[in-house]
């Protein structure tokens, strides 16, 4: 049954990046939420960030949920403050 869970984690993870790509300004219906790697929600607990379902809303992130947004997208990864949007951005498949 986990492999079952973690299989539908990363379809629901994958649709959403292809669904964010077709949309290509963001604004006309709205991104999807991309589920971070690990299957966890960012929108939910323990994480609790703003829904990034616009360039609006990217370009509105304080610098603390840049940062989380970043880890949880690259665990591990090397965080760089000023390549943070821009990873974020690719990692739910739109370019602001």
């Amino acid at each position: 049954m986990e492999a079952l869970e973690k299989t539908l984690q990363r379809v629901a993870r994958l649709t959403a990046i292809l669904y964010n790509e077709s949309c290509t300004n963001g604004d006309c219906a709205g991104f999807e939420v991309v589920l971070f790697p690990n299957g966890e929600d960012p929108t939910l607990a323990p994480h609790d960030l703003p829904p990034l379902t616009s360039k609006e809303a990217i370009r509105n992130l304080t610098e603390m949920q840049k940062r989380a947004y970043y880890q949880g997208y690259y665990p591990g990864g090397y965080d760089q403050n000023e390549e943070r949007t821009a990873r974020i951005c690719e990692a739910i498949g739109i370019r602001l």
